[in-house]
């Protein structure tokens, strides 16, 4: 079996230990939303695609490491096989990537150095956990293997660990084509302490976690439109000739990042972060005289700070911060190209 930190085309086996490599080198993560993901929620995608509708990038080798990354299937569905030459975001996950490669590299080679690893790490990655027989198996060997893992590699089971509540809609056609209803995003991340906290706001203030992200969301979505408003209004002065919002910040997907969970005196406290956008027109403070149109659609995102407290009454305290958002000029390019197209 190679080493080379390359895709393979006739070996899954290498493709499952290269996927290993390839996400522990980008941090666990789909490099495509930066979302935190399991292995098994990952695919191996080439960044520039290996048959694009615009060709092949001449002089370049879609299947090293230089053009691979780790993405989740939803991501690999909607970035599909598009023109990307000069597409900005493409062209950085492209350096990203080769900045990466010789992690990589060194990742796959440290599993190779020992047979017995390769086969246990290749039997654990295929495992069909959804068959009861395998997933009894593997839990009376984790129940073994954990005592290990405490005494010889504390750090592994004192890691962070992240949960995806994100909502996925399926696609939707619209006008013969198929379109990605946006998601709402979720994640919560716990380390010991917080996975304890967890507990306690699900089994004994009887909170789900999917069920406060929901509050979270609802509660905040007034104070949002007003802070978006409010800050539009500020930069009048500052930033812009005028500032006018266009439809409401919480009409649009809202996502909660919760970086930590604490249980102290009967009540759990969420802390962490909102992200979201919105669109306002707006007429640069230093234009173009001679520009047909002095207002233009700008697209801003924004992002918080947030707490959330909850007791057997349910949400009790909460407080949050869109702080300045930034205009997002990469989606405004983005939807240029589409009118273009």
């Amino acid at each position: 079996m190679t080493e080379d930190a390359r895709y393979s085309h006739t070996s899954r086996e290498h493709n499952r230990l290269l996927l290993l490599a390839l996400v522990q080198a980008w941090g666990g993560k789909c490099y495509w939303c930066r979302t935190p993901k399991t292995f098994r929620d990952l695919q191996i995608d080439h960044i520039i695609p290996r048959n694009p509708r615009g060709g092949a990038v001449q002089g370049f080798d879609v299947d090293s490491a230089e053009n691979l990354a780790p993405i989740c299937g939803p991501c690999n569905q909607e970035k599909g096989n598009g023109e990307f030459e000069d597409a900005p975001r493409v062209d950085a996950m492209r350096q990203a990537a080769m900045s990466h490669a010789p992690a990589v590299q060194r990742n796959l080679a440290r599993f190779h150095k020992n047979d017995a690893v390769v086969k246990a790490l290749l039997a654990v990655t295929a495992a069909d956990l959804a068959s009861p027989d395998v997933a009894e198996s593997i839990e009376a060997f984790g129940a073994a293997i954990m005592p290990v893992f405490r005494e010889k590699f504390p750090r592994v089971v004192d890691a962070r660990y992240t949960k995806d509540y994100t909502r996925r809609f399926p696609p939707v056609e619209v006008e013969g084509r198929q379109s990605q209803v946006p998601e709402e995003r979720a994640l919560v991340e716990l380390d010991a302490e917080g996975q304890r906290a967890l507990v306690i706001l699900e089994d004994v203030l009887g909170m789900p976690m999917p069920d406060a992200l929901r509050d979270i969301r609802s509660y905040f979505s007034r104070d949002i439109d007003d802070e978006v408003k409010e800050w539009l209004r500020r930069s009048e002065s500052r930033q812009y000739r005028s500032a006018d919002l266009h439809g409401r910040p919480s009409s649009n997907r809202i996502g909660v990042y919760v970086y930590e969970v604490r249980y102290a005196d009967d009540q759990v406290t969420l802390t962490g972060e909102l992200e979201g956008s919105f669109a306002a027109y707006v007429e640069d403070a230093e234009r173009d005289y001679e520009d047909w149109s002095p207002s233009r659609l700008a697209d801003f995102d924004f992002i918080g700070p947030f707490g959330a407290t909850y007791s057997r009454e349910g949400l009790i305290d909460a407080y949050m911060d869109v702080g300045d958002p930034e205009e997002n000029r990469w989606r405004h390019s983005m939807a240029m190209l589409d009118l273009d197209e």
